[in-house]
């Protein structure tokens, strides 16, 4: 068993909030870039171009790739 020295500990708390709060801030602007610059689904009078389309499958694979990789390591 690896034994952490106090100090080594807190270093480690300290980087790991900060990481966390990166991931935090990175989903907040992904949820705001979706609802600020493309379409709706549920707007009726939407019109989305095949770049909207495109963009937005584009992201979802990415998440989905990030998820299942992250779900692969877990076992």
């Amino acid at each position: 068993m690896l034994t952490v020295t106090p100090a080594a500990q807190a270093e480690l708390n300290r980087l790991y909030r900060v990481a966390w709060y990166d991931v935090q801030g990175v989903l907040t602007a992904i949820g705001q870039i979706l609802e600020e610059d493309y379409p709706a689904p549920d707007d009726v009078t939407a019109a989305p171009t095949r770049y909207d389309l495109d963009s937005v499958k584009a992201l979802g694979w990415q998440l989905s790739a990030l998820v299942e990789g992250w779900d692969e390591q877990a076992g």
